[in-house]
């Protein structure tokens, strides 16, 4: 498969007058064309940074010095024009946050918001085809009676359709890569399952590559091809799924695979484990008796 966004030592660090911290060391990640790359790692250890640096998305006031370089298709993202990076953001990859209802304006109703996103981009985009457009794209995450949603305002709505609206209008301009950080966090387990079998449904119509970014190990063994294990602002290892929970070999990421609780260790709601780890699912429910 074909490179579509590769990240190469980018570091990051926070400068103040006393000197610098550093928050992201070297990191270096690949995400191919049709394929879902995870990135787990506790909090704090720099998984939403590294997913704002792709993108540029620092919070306006940080002094911020950063190294290494993010490729898409070939072209490099941190020495674009703002005028060329800002087409790519939503456009080409499109990004999906933890609290969706800190992402959408809570004055206006959600028809306007889906409006205003492809409009953006595409000024004098037909109206009626836009409207037809965005039902259809409420109708593909599995949002009943769409038309009555899209009048509603977002405090109408909940945790799980927000964030179907929010995946809802990030899929309107069709985008390449998908970044995740955190889909899923605010969610219960039951609309987590839902969101997961949303975004690998998508991934499988759409030919779309996703950067999964999570602290649950076991997301990222249900949804995907390769991890990434990131620890105080560096990947300590790197592996596909089989090979990260059957075959850890970073004391880092054994311990967490040993830390995940016994009730957590369950069939997973889109693919079954690899059998190393229904072997240590079998081993755990034994010392329970």
């Amino acid at each position: 498969m074909n490179k579509l966004l590769e990240i190469n030592k980018l570091s990051l660090s926070i400068v103040k007058k006393k000197g610098s911290i550093s928050i992201l060391k070297e990191i270096s990640i690949t995400l191919e064309e049709n394929s879902i790359v995870g990135i787990v790692g506790q909090s704090g250890s720099g998984k939403s940074m590294l997913a704002k640096s792709i993108l540029s998305l620092h919070p306006l006031g940080t002094s911020l010095k950063m190294e290494g370089s993010v490729t898409f298709e070939g072209k490099n993202l941190h020495t674009m024009k703002a005028k060329h990076l800002r087409s790519v953001r939503g456009k080409e990859i499109a990004m999906i946050f933890q609290n969706p209802m800190s992402c959408l304006n809570p004055t206006l109703k959600i028809i306007h918001q889906m409006e205003e996103i492809v409009l953006t981009h595409y000024p004098k985009y037909p109206k009626k085809l836009l409207q037809k457009q965005i039902l259809e794209s409420f109708i593909s995450v599995g949002i009943n009676n769409p038309k009555e949603r899209l009048l509603q305002y977002p405090h109408e709505l909940s945790g799980g359709m927000q964030q179907r609206v929010m995946i809802a209008m990030m899929m309107l301009l069709n985008p390449k890569v998908l970044i995740a950080d955190e889909p899923t966090t605010a969610l219960d387990v039951t609309v987590q399952a839902q969101i997961l079998k949303l975004l690998k449904r998508l991934q499988k119509t759409t030919q779309l590559s996703i950067l999964f970014i999570t602290h649950d190990l076991l997301l990222a063994h249900w949804l995907c091809d390769t991890i990434y294990v990131m620890k105080e602002g560096s990947i300590v290892e790197k592996g596909s799924t089989d090979q990260i929970f059957n075959h850890p070999k970073h004391p880092y990421t054994q311990k967490l695979i040993q830390a995940l609780p016994v009730s957590g260790i369950m069939p997973s709601p889109l693919f079954s484990p690899g059998e190393g780890f229904k072997d240590r699912e079998k081993e755990s429910s034994k010392s329970l008796v």
